[in-house]
């Protein structure tokens, strides 16, 4: 009789085909069998990875795979698994090998033997190391989303940014309803929504080089990150979404005054065109960055992007109006010039969140 599995190993992939077979063989050879299985969540990767999970599953009985279309993103994946799982005991790991799947076995003793109900897999701690995993980039972004994190919620871990970390499975369904599945890093999003606080405890590893393919991973992943830690900062009251949307805006309220500085103050513009001509220019310089970095997984691409961009220009109409007519009135009645435009562009950049988060990139 077959011994029933204690360990559930969620893995999220997305264009991982080469991978496959050789983290399968990998958690083979370190974990006793019968004592693991795996769920891939796959999300309609064009490269055929969950065919490649299919006919895994035939030497493999431990495998099973959920495949999702029209969703993506690492964090909802990995809960999506979550759900999925029966074991007393859920793991996550990278597809590309860069995870040492060899302390997956110690990471369940700790588990199992009360010493924590969260163990996480760490690259800056004891014999932990980075290895050829990270590149001088991502070990800066790893190193200040650490310091980040550790400054907004004194969390005592060396790695906070890990995606490599084994739970009770009684911890995810406490915190499962707050969680709120944004970007690339699930872990930090159920240590912050749990309480009381959860008993942790770390396991050194050094990180590898990607088997086979490209890294998700970029500078965004870091910006989704942070939002995320400034909405749970918030206790919630804003989105992660709505907190990349306001970094936008502020950027745009930049390219704004500056516009607006030359055409008046250098070219002597009247301040009606100056503050036209600066709010067409912040209204572009904002769409091309949402649809850059805070709708990036509904991006418009192609074509779409022109009409994107004038139904963008529709859609914000309205607060233009309200932007130049405000600061066109508080101009006149004596606010400085500098201060009106900055009035009138912080009252647009409500009413363009609004209506664009809702029918720009739905």
């Amino acid at each position: 009789m077959r011994e029933k599995a204690s360990l559930t190993i969620v893995v999220p992939t997305f264009n991982e085909r080469a991978n496959i077979l050789p983290l399968l063989k990998a958690l083979d050879r370190s974990l006793s069998p019968g004592e693991w299985k795996v769920i891939f969540v796959d999300d309609d990767s064009p490269d055929d990875t969950a065919t490649e999970i299919r006919a895994c599953q035939a030497d493999y009985s431990n495998v099973d795979l959920i495949t999702r279309v029209g969703r993506r993103g690492l964090s909802s994946a990995c809960i999506e698994g979550f759900h999925a799982a029966t074991t007393p005991f859920i793991a996550v790991i990278d597809a590309d090998l860069q995870h040492d799947e060899s302390v997956l076995t110690e990471m369940l003793s700790l588990l199992r033997e009360g010493k924590a109900e969260m163990v996480i897999g760490t690259r800056f701690s004891g014999a932990g190391g980075t290895g050829d995993g990270l590149s001088p980039l991502r070990m800066f972004v790893s190193q200040s989303a650490a310091l980040l994190t550790r400054a907004l919620f004194r969390v005592k871990i060396s790695d906070p940014m890990s995606g490599f970390f084994m739970m009770k499975r009684e911890v995810f369904t406490r915190v499962s309803q707050r969680l709120s599945a944004v970007g690339f890093k699930i872990m930090m999003d159920i240590i912050i929504n749990h309480r009381p606080r959860l008993t942790m405890a770390e396991v050194p590893y050094t990180m590898r080089a990607r088997y086979q393919g490209e890294s998700k991973l970029d500078w965004l992943v870091a910006v989704e990150y942070v939002a995320m830690l400034i909405s749970l900062r918030l206790g919630k009251l804003v989105s992660p979404s709505f907190v990349v949307f306001s970094a936008v805006g502020c950027t745009g309220l930049v390219v704004h005054a500056t516009a607006l500085y030359l055409l008046f103050q250098m070219y002597q513009s009247t301040f009606l065109v100056g503050q036209s001509i600066a709010t067409l220019m912040a209204m572009t310089t904002n769409f091309f960055l949402n649809n850059t970095v805070t709708f990036r997984r509904r991006r418009l691409r192609g074509q779409a992007i022109f009409a994107g961009l004038l139904s963008f220009y529709l859609a914000c109409s309205l607060g233009a109006i309200i932007n130049v007519s405000i600061s066109q009135f508080l101009y006149s009645s004596g606010v400085a010039y500098m201060v009106a435009g900055l009035f009138g562009a912080l009252l647009a950049a409500v009413w363009n969140y609004l209506t664009t988060s809702q029918s720009i990139w739905r």
